[in-house]
């Protein structure tokens, strides 16, 4: 086994035992709200303060502790290091004990989302980007873009273009979402509102070669051979040859 791996799993290990101790003080706290409570009831208070009071400070220590030991910091530390390994399963369990001490936390669902996306798990890998766009709706390009990316995946490319329209409304300089849309575009055989996109990633990305290199693939549908051959020929000088090649056998 890799060691950087085994590590990863020992430490998810770790943190699943954490986890399990969270519970455990979940379980003493209503112990000893219960014990108040029966103290109350009996009108006994005073014998019963010291037992409440040492149990207390027990359960204030240990959570301290357990919370420590699932700092979230840490926690996407190790997910970082999980998605390196491209152990896409392991940073989906550290994410999920990230979100189950802040289920309002937006990133935690879209990073998780990304996992689930590098797992070919569409469907879940947009629940999550949903989730996270319901937590932070105006405030993520990036939420949007990530979950046009999956409807693309998913061949729901009207779905897919919603989604990088908004992304653009959020950031309107937000090349890759106009790249992204422009593929949508491309696959839908709206060439013409393809070009236009691809056009705009250029504008903001002029070294963005997938962009002229996908602008030669609409062009030449659309039998603009010239501008087709003059496209493949800077995406390849830059860096992406596909288009160049397809039209220089």
């Amino acid at each position: 086994m890799d060691t950087r791996k085994e590590r990863n799993l020992l430490l998810i290990a770790a943190k699943i035992g954490a986890a399990k101790e969270t519970a455990k003080l979940k379980s003493k706290i209503v112990g000893v709200i219960f014990a108040i409570f029966l103290c109350l009831l009996a009108f006994a208070l005073s014998p019963c303060d010291s037992y409440a009071n040492e149990v207390g400070l027990e359960l204030q220590q240990q959570t301290a502790q357990a919370m420590k030991e699932q700092d979230p910091k840490k926690l996407f530390e190790q997910v970082d290091i999980a998605a390196d390994n491209r152990d896409f399963q392991a940073a989906i369990n550290l994410l999920s004990e990230v979100i189950a001490i802040n289920p309002n936390n937006s990133n935690a669902y879209n990073y998780r989302g990304y996992m689930y996306y590098e797992l070919q798990n569409y469907d879940q890998a947009i629940a999550d980007y949903t989730k996270a766009i319901e937590l932070d709706p105006d405030g993520r390009a990036l939420y949007y873009n990530n979950r046009g990316f999956a409807y693309n995946e998913l061949k729901n490319y009207k779905q897919a273009i919603a989604d990088f329209t908004k992304a653009i409304a959020l950031n309107p300089e937000n090349a890759p979402a106009y790249y992204s849309r422009g593929n949508a575009y491309n696959k839908l055989k709206n060439y013409k509102q393809a070009i236009a996109d691809f056009t705009k990633a250029i504008e903001l990305d002029p070294n963005h070669s997938f962009a002229y290199n996908n602008r030669a693939v609409a062009h030449y549908e659309l039998k603009n051979y010239n501008k087709a051959r003059k496209d493949a020929k800077k995406a390849c000088e830059i860096g992406d040859c596909e288009a160049w090649n397809l039209l220089n056998p």
